[in-house]
């Protein structure tokens, strides 16, 4: 879900920032500038992101690890 989420995420601040710098900054300004997306950016916020899901998800698992299975399926 991590990776999922920062592919839409960044599929999503692309679309908006090529809207931006082509259609808003030339109607209002009558300029526009190029578009630049640096890799090394991009690879840090996925290192971050998958960073954070790996964070988000290994103590719940660690947690639901040390209950026995016989008493988790007796619960409901």
């Amino acid at each position: 879900m991590g990776v999922t989420g920062h592919l839409l995420g960044s599929l999503a601040g692309l679309f908006l920032s090529l809207i931006l710098i082509y259609v808003i900054n030339l109607q209002t300004f009558g300029w526009t500038i190029q578009f630049a997306s640096p890799l090394a950016i991009v690879a840090e916020a996925l290192a971050l992101v998958l960073g954070a899901a790996i964070a988000g998800g290994i103590f719940p698992a660690i947690r639901a690890g040390r209950v026995p299975v016989a008493s988790a399926l007796r619960y409901e």
